[in-house]
């Protein structure tokens, strides 16, 4: 099944700023805090790691599919 999560938050940045740093999926771990690690594989993919629940270790490969620099990810 699939997993949704929402969560607002305001930043006060540029769009330009925002966009390209959460286009480096490296650095979603600095905030995610249960996300353990993110590699860039390529262009559109990464490899994600995370902690999941009761201590158990989550790992998944994602593919960008919507990507409008200083728009959307």
């Amino acid at each position: 099944g699939w997993l949704c999560v929402t969560h607002a938050l305001a930043i006060n940045r540029p769009a330009a700023d925002c966009y390209a740093f959460w286009r480096q999926f490296e650095n979603l771990p600095r905030f995610m805090l249960a996300v353990e690690r993110v590699e860039a594989r390529g262009e559109s993919g990464s490899h994600w790691v995370a902690s999941g629940p009761a201590g158990a270790r989550l790992e998944w490969d994602a593919e960008l599919t919507d990507d409008q620099p200083d728009r959307r990810i």
